[in-house]
């Protein structure tokens, strides 16, 4: 038997993904403010293709478009080996800061009614170049309600100063106006509300200080036994501490709302549904029409010119037709869901169906991943509010009359403890039994893990005396 090499033949098959079939699939998964700015960089680096006039309606621009992809899609000089243009993601430009002076004028921090407070309470003290150094990292430290989140050590470090000192000028922010600044966490909080407002020796101080986990369990009892006073004692200290603020930098802080452009319109008219691709504010792209000419005199140019204008052609061609995909896979994909979720259209919320993605997709004989991608970061605006379309997506439980998704599971229990009684709260036991009464089997560990999902409160933590 030899050993020994040789070369051999055969022929197999294997899946490739080309540049253009990444393309479409990337454009798939993107939200619409990165759909947007990636056409926008297109049109930049692609002299081929131009932005559509607005004056032009979406019939003409399908048009427009179909004619161009059956023009240019049998093209056979185009060489299929060419890359197609890729997108490039944000970048952040970086900011040369070096030589810039320490000034507390020069603060960087979204809480800017905060920071302007607190500074016209510094600049009337004098502070050597240290000392302010230190105050300004200690005041970009803070957040929107008003705590320190940094840690005094490694400001010390990088200022070239003692822990000590960062310590000492922390207490110093903790001293100013509003009471319970730049405290490290609740408790330190509401302590130096409690000193500033004049219960240093009392039991209010007491009660924040050693009993906060108490106060929270409303345990009266235990703290008026510990403390050798009485119950009536304790809850008047409570009163007295329920005019703290646990947020003392949040009246400063005026939080700029986040406005959501829905991708799709949802209505019923007439009984039937209407589904609408929202384009506004998406840049509309075709080829442009002084390289259409150029291309007629291809056969004249230098072969450079010829493979440049091929290039840049088959590259607008390809995002052409994944933009269509995109848009054809968007209005496939809600109109399938809106027909398994048709009764939530009519109802709300609390009507909602268990649905996965693999239902969506055996409907439209597409891949999961496909429909993963398309309903990512994508929103529907309905009758009944604006969601994203994986908000549709749930598991279900059972109930007497079928099926039930979970998100309607808490829809319920969210309108139940709307409706209870605040001096006798609903436990977890309870709310099992209502829905049982409804007809939706659950657990009560299962009640309780939607409670804590929707951030709402065990009954005892609920209640309120009258």
């Amino acid at each position: 038997m030899s050993v020994g090499l040789k070369l051999s033949q055969k022929l197999t098959q294997n899946l490739v993904l080309t540049p253009e079939l990444q393309q479409s699939i990337k454009l798939l998964q993107l939200g619409r403010m990165e759909y947007a700015q990636a056409i926008e960089e297109a049109l930049l680096e692609n002299p081929v293709l131009e932005e559509v006039p607005a004056a032009q309606n979406s019939k003409d621009l399908l048009e427009a478009y179909q004619r161009e992809l059956r023009e240019y899609s049998s093209w056979d000089r185009l060489e299929t080996g060419v890359n197609a243009d890729r997108f490039r993601g944000n970048k952040r430009k970086d900011f040369d800061d070096e030589g810039e002076d320490f000034s507390l004028n020069n603060v960087a921090c979204p809480e800017s009614g905060l920071i302007d407070h607190l500074l016209q309470q510094i600049r009337s003290e004098e502070f050597t170049t240290l000392e302010k150094q230190i105050l300004e990292q200690l005041l970009a430290n803070l957040n929107s309600d008003g705590y320190f989140e940094g840690d005094l050590e490694t400001i010390a470090h990088e200022c070239g100063a003692a822990p000590e000192e960062a310590h000492t000028l922390l207490e110093y922010l903790q001293d100013l106006d509003p009471p319970g600044i730049a405290a490290r966490d609740l408790r330190e909080c509401l302590l130096l509300q409690a000193i500033a407002y004049g219960h240093i020796n009392d039991l209010v101080y007491r009660v924040v200080d050693v009993y906060l986990e108490d106060i929270s369990n409303m345990d009266f009892a235990k703290i008026a036994a510990l403390e050798n006073t009485t119950a009536e004692a304790v809850e008047a200290a409570l009163q007295a501490i329920r005019h703290f603020d646990p947020w003392p930098g949040r009246i400063f802080y005026e939080e700029t709302p986040i406005y959501i452009t829905p991708d799709v319109y949802v209505s019923k008219i007439n009984g039937q549904c209407e589904i609408t691709l929202n384009d506004t504010g998406i840049p509309q792209i075709r080829l442009s029409d002084s390289y259409q000419d150029l291309l007629k005199q291809v056969e004249q140019a230098s072969p450079e010119e010829k493979l440049f204008l091929e290039q840049k052609i088959k590259s607008a061609t390809w995002l052409i037709k994944s933009i269509q995909q995109r848009k054809k896979t968007l209005l496939r994909a809600t109109e399938s869901i809106m027909r398994f979720q048709n009764d939530f259209l009519d109802q709300g919320i609390s009507a909602l169906k268990p649905l996965v993605l693999k239902d969506v997709a055996q409907e439209l004989s597409l891949h999961e991943s496909t429909i993963s991608r398309i309903t990512t970061n994508k929103f529907v605006h309905t009758p009944h509010g604006v969601f994203e379309l994986k908000y549709f997506f749930s598991s279900g439980l059972r109930s007497f009359g079928g099926d039930i998704s979970s998100e309607s599971v808490k829809e319920k229990i969210r309108t139940i403890i709307r409706a209870e009684a605040p001096a006798n709260p609903y436990s977890d036991q309870d709310l099992v039994g209502i829905l049982g009464q409804q007809g939706i089997s659950v657990a009560r560990r299962t009640v309780a893990k939607y409670r804590e999902m929707m951030n709402i409160l065990p009954s005892s933590k609920r209640k309120k005396n009258s």
